[in-house]
């Protein structure tokens, strides 16, 4: 669009010299000038509105990069917590489950952090849902509850876990008290 405008503002602006020359010659009709005025006044708001809207849409697409930066770190770390748990708990020795409950109270930091992403990038999702059609309305805010959901099904599942490695440490210690 910018081109466009390059190139056809080229052609404009070689008119509005013309109509300048124009001006010079005592026997120019008067519209020349008030014509040479309007159209100089109306490339030059062209130009500053097609400016703007270009800023505009650098910003939008900085917001989007930005959006699906957050979004992939954040569904890398779901994917890193949920392999995580999927392993299974170290329960041979309160040396090992200490190790594991280490580990896990590391993720549940983690998560945590990442909740506070999550609020940032509910933020940023709803002024792109603002901005967007019809059709990615529906899957952004959908997206982030989903997200949102898996976050919160993984915290539930890692509090179970630090919970029974707890257990399984208060187990192991009372074993080792009696022996």
């Amino acid at each position: 669009m910018l081109k466009k405008l390059d190139t056809e503002g080229a052609r404009i602006q070689a008119d509005i010299d013309a109509g300048r020359r124009l001006q010079k010659d005592r026997n120019a009709p008067a519209f020349v000038s008030k014509t040479v005025e309007e159209l100089d006044r109306k490339l030059k708001d062209t130009n500053e509105k097609a400016k703007q809207k270009h800023e505009k849409l650098k910003q939008k697409v900085k917001e989007w990069e930005n959006y699906e930066k957050s979004k992939s770190d954040c569904i890398q770390l779901l994917e890193k917590a949920e392999a995580e748990l999927e392993k299974p708990p170290a329960t041979s020795g309160q040396e090992l489950a200490e190790k594991d409950l280490q580990s896990k109270r590391e993720l549940q930091r983690t998560l945590d952090k990442l909740k506070g992403s999550i609020n940032d990038m509910q933020k940023i999702n709803a002024i792109l849902a603002e901005g967007a059609s019809r059709q990615w309305k529906g899957p952004l805010k959908v997206e982030i509850s989903e997200i949102d959901k898996r976050l919160d099904n993984v915290s539930t599942r890692l509090n179970a876990k630090l919970a029974d490695l707890e257990a399984t440490i208060a187990k192991w210690t009372e074993c080792y008290k009696r022996s």
